[in-house]
């Protein structure tokens, strides 16, 4: 899978979980809630059949760090 498969594939699911909000989370006008934020983190192990450690959930609380976190655990 090459990087802009990757980056589709992240974007789909923003759009998927997040909805038409997606711009309001990116800018930082709005924060992430509880529940959302886990429906995402469990929708990219899903999608991309890889693991977050109880650590890294603590640690991907933005958009932005979600979406590295993927990156990261996509090239080990």
């Amino acid at each position: 899978m090459n990087e802009a498969e990757v980056n589709k594939r992240i974007e789909d699911i923003f759009h998927s979980v997040l909805g038409s909000g997606l711009e309001a989370y990116t800018k930082g006008d709005r924060q992430i809630e509880s529940v959302i934020y886990v429906e995402l983190l469990i929708a990219f192990q899903n999608e991309f059949k890889i693991k977050f450690s109880t650590q890294e959930f603590f640690s991907l609380r933005s958009i932005d760090n979600i979406r590295k976190g993927v990156v990261d655990k996509l090239q080990k």
